[in-house]
C-alpha cells in the first residue's frame, strides 16, 4: 500500500494529466505517459527584458513568467538547463548549491522541461514530484509548483494548471521495480539511490518506506567530480586551476575528454573512484546494516549508478543497478500520478 495522500480533488478531472517531475541536483527529469525529459540541472535569471534573445536549445529553454500564482516571478526570465551554461559559463546556478534550490526553482525546473516537449497552449498537470524529506519540505513544494501560471517558453505563451503530490526521492524507482515485475509487491528492499549531490539509502517493506531506515549523505557523484577537478594531474592541464565540473560530468557520460580539448582524464577517474566508494557509498551502506540480513534484495538507483565502472564496484557489495536507474524514480512517480488522479 502506498503511504501518499491522494491529489487535490481538482486534479481528479480528466483534463489533467499525469505527470512527474524530479528536480535532481544533476539532471532534471520530467514524465508523462507518452514522453521523458532530461535536461541539465542549470538555472541563470536574466534581467535584459527584451534587450537580447536567447537561442532555444533541446536541453532547456527561456522562461518568461506573464502572469503567474506565484507573483513574485511575475516578470521575471530565466535560463534553464544547458542554455543557463552555455550563455554564463561561470555565473549560473546549479540545483545542487542550495538545499532550498529544489524548491525555489522548482517550477523553473518544470517549465523548462515543458519546453523541450511538444509545445501545447495550455499544460493541466497531476503532478507528482520528488524531494529529500517530504515530512520537511512536502507542503513547501507543493507551493512552490501548485496553482495557474502563464509562461512564455522559448517565446511561445503558454499556460500550466498544476495540482502537486509530494514524494520521497527514492519512492518512485521502488514503485517503478513492481510495475515492471522486478520486485515483489511484499518484498523487503534496500534501496541506495545514488544522486549528484546527495546518496540516499532507505529500506522499504513493499512500497512502504521505513523511515527509520532513511539515510541521507550529504555527498553525491558531485564529490566525485569536484575530487577529478581538483586533482593535481587535472590542475596541471588547466594551468594551475581546478577544472570545469560540467566539462567533467560530460566526460564521465562519454568518454573522459575534457570537453573539446585531447586531454583525457579517464586514469585521473580510476584512481579517484575507489576514495569517493569509501567516502560516499561506505557510511551509507552502514546506516543499514541491522537490516541487510532480513532484506530480499539491495538495489541501486539514480545517475550515478550508471557511472563507469559503478556496476562492478557495486556487484563485489552484492548491489545490483536497477534498469533504466537515471529514470526509474521519475518514471515510477509519473505511474503513482496516474493511478492517484
Amino acid at each position: 500500500m502506498l503511504t501518499t495522500s491522494a491529489l487535490p480533488s481538482a486534479a481528479t478531472d480528466n483534463q489533467y494529466l499525469a505527470a512527474a517531475l524530479d528536480t535532481g541536483n544533476g539532471y532534471i527529469k520530467f514524465a508523462t505517459s507518452n514522453s521523458e525529459v532530461l535536461i541539465p540541472s542549470l538555472i541563470k535569471q536574466v534581467s535584459d527584458n527584451n534587450e537580447y534573445e536567447y537561442s532555444a536549445s533541446s536541453k532547456g529553454a527561456l522562461i518568461e513568467f506573464v502572469e503567474s500564482d506565484r507573483s513574485e516571478l511575475n516578470g521575471t526570465r530565466w535560463l534553464v538547463g544547458q542554455p543557463a551554461y552555455k550563455e554564463f559559463p561561470d555565473s549560473h546556478d546549479r540545483i545542487t548549491d542550495d538545499r532550498q534550490n529544489k524548491l525555489t526553482y522548482a517550477l523553473q525546473a518544470l517549465c523548462g522541461c515543458l519546453a523541450v516537449a511538444p509545445h501545447q497552449k495550455e499544460w493541466s498537470l497531476a503532478l507528482a514530484s520528488s524531494i529529500h524529506d517530504s515530512q520537511v519540505y512536502g507542503a513547501k513544494l507543493k507551493e512552490a509548483l501548485n496553482g495557474s501560471h502563464s509562461a512564455k517558453i522559448n517565446g511561445k505563451l503558454t499556460t500550466v494548471n498544476i495540482r502537486t503530490l509530494a514524494l520521497d526521492e527514492g519512492q518512485g524507482a521502488i514503485y517503478y521495480g513492481i510495475k515492471r515485475g522486478i520486485l515483489p509487491r511484499d518484498a523487503q528492499t534496500v534501496l541506495l539511490d545514488i544522486g549528484f549531490g546527495t546518496t540516499i539509502i532507505a529500506v522499504y517493506n513493499g512500497a512502504t518506506i521505513l523511515r527509520a531506515s532513511r539515510y541521507v549523505h550529504p555527498q553525491g557523484t558531485g564529490k566525485l567530480v569536484q575530487m577529478i577537478a581538483d586533482h593535481i594531474e587535472t590542475r596541471a592541464f588547466c594551468g594551475g586551476v581546478s577544472g570545469d565540473p560540467l566539462l567533467i560530468r560530460q566526460g564521465i557520460e562519454t568518454d573522459f575528454q575534457y570537453g573539446r580539448t585531447s586531454w583525457n582524464f579517464k586514469e585521473v577517474y580510476l584512481a579517484v573512484l575507489m576514495d569517493w566508494v569509501r567516502e560516499v557509498l561506505g557510511p551509507c551502506l552502514k546506516k543499514v546494516d541491522t537490516w541487510l540480513p532480513s532484506s530480499d534484495f539491495v538495489l541501486a538507483t539514480g545517475g550515478g549508478a550508471l557511472m563507469p565502472a559503478m556496476a562492478s564496484v557495486l556487484a563485489k557489495k552484492k548491489i545490483a543497478v536497477l534498469e533504466n536507474s537515471q529514470m526509474s524514480n521519475v518514471l515510477g512517480m509519473q505511474a503513482i500520478a496516474q493511478q492517484k488522479k
